[in-house]
């Protein structure tokens, strides 16, 4: 996979106690082309995604829709408006003897006018520290055509994988979506 044109920005988001917490935000431009059958963050020809029997033809388009590339986790916008504000959080949990131990993001990242076509970092993960937790990303999309979307994904251990968010015809995908925001 070719990742388009990339744009790299470290802000200080934050005083934390006796840290201020570092994100890199990544944006790039034409990155990701969705695909059915799981197959979106790796470019096949379309011939094989649609001559395998466990590939469902699949008339809907994604609008919104996240993506992995290694061990980082994109947002994709697939629409054709350039969206107001992306933002997002991960939280969760983790099980030590019979406690649970709640986490969450304190941080989060914030994109404003995230263009059409283009993915913006969301998370990233450790393959190896991640692994024992309980993992669940929160969004928020503002836009002139769609409003206010709060979008909240499925908890996953480890991390979140490619789901579709929002499909064209208005249908959500594999998450929640609610009336308030989570964060």
């Amino acid at each position: 996979m070719t990742m388009g044109n990339k744009q790299a920005l470290v802000e200080t988001l934050g005083d934390h106690g006796n840290f201020a917490a570092k994100k890199v935000l990544n944006r790039v431009e034409n990155a990701f082309t969705w695909a059915p059958c799981g197959y979106s963050s790796v470019k096949l020809p379309r011939d094989y995604q649609w001559n395998h029997s466990h590939c469902k033809r699949e008339s809907r388009i994604p609008l919104f829709w996240l993506a992995r590339k290694g061990q980082e986790l994109y947002f994709v916008n697939n629409s054709d408006e350039i969206l107001d504000v992306v933002s997002t959080h991960t939280g969760g949990c983790e099980t030590c003897d019979n406690e649970v131990v709640r986490i969450s993001d304190d941080v989060g990242f914030t994109y404003r006018s995230v263009k059409p076509n283009e993915a913006v970092k969301v998370d990233e993960y450790d393959e190896f520290y991640d692994l024992e937790y309980l993992l669940q990303l929160s969004l928020r999309i503002e836009s002139k055509t769609q409003g206010c979307i709060n979008i909240l994904t499925r908890p996953a251990k480890g991390s979140i994988e490619e789901v579709i968010l929002l499909w064209n015809t208005g249908e959500s995908g594999d998450v929640t979506i609610t009336p308030n925001p989570m964060f």
